[in-house]
């Protein structure tokens, strides 16, 4: 037999605690504040927060008032969204099949000029810096350049914007 997970000192909350998180949960106390207020309640429950989570969510006790609020805020947001979308000709359907279709991406660097590869056409040799894609609106390709070790991903001038300008210290020194 496997040995018992969680607090094995205490198997069950008792009728009491049951009652005093319902209270809790119902004055919109947090998950957190419910645990604290029991444990003051009843001195050596040593709940935690999310003791109070799993025992609301084995109750059922999921939706807060502030939640189902915070749903009709997000449903309102949703059809603002699409609203606008619609004022400007575009449903998000014909948003989504226009991806597809946009202009190959711009280079990401001043140094090299893509290839833009595809995922199935990158060979081992090929550099695998992504171009394109989110928030341009063009797919995402590859620059596909030579990489400048077999132990690297990029092509040197990719590998060099990859690295950065180095840590503080090596700032300081150069």
């Amino acid at each position: 037999m496997p040995a018992p997970i969680g607090n094995t000192n205490n198997p069950g909350w008792p009728d009491e605690h049951v009652v005093a998180l319902r209270k809790y949960f119902a004055d919109g106390l947090s998950h957190q504040q419910i645990a604290d207020q029991i444990n003051l309640d009843f001195p050596g429950a040593g709940y935690s927060r999310n003791a109070s989570i799993g025992k609301c969510n084995r109750l059922g006790l999921t939706d807060r008032p502030a939640t189902a609020g915070a749903r009709e805020r997000l449903g309102a947001a949703q059809k603002r969204r699409y609203a606008r979308e619609s004022a400007e000709g575009r449903s998000p359907l014909q948003k989504a099949t226009s991806l597809s279709a946009a202009a190959p991406a711009r280079p990401s660097c001043a140094e090299v000029d893509p290839q833009n590869m595809t995922l199935l056409d990158l060979a081992p040799h090929n550099c695998r810096w992504p171009v394109g894609g989110f928030p341009d609106a063009a797919p995402v390709t590859f620059c596909g350049q030579i990489k400048c070790s077999e132990h690297e991903s990029y092509c040197h001038a990719h590998w060099q914007l990859s690295i950065g300008p180095g840590t503080a210290s090596e700032r300081r020194a150069a």
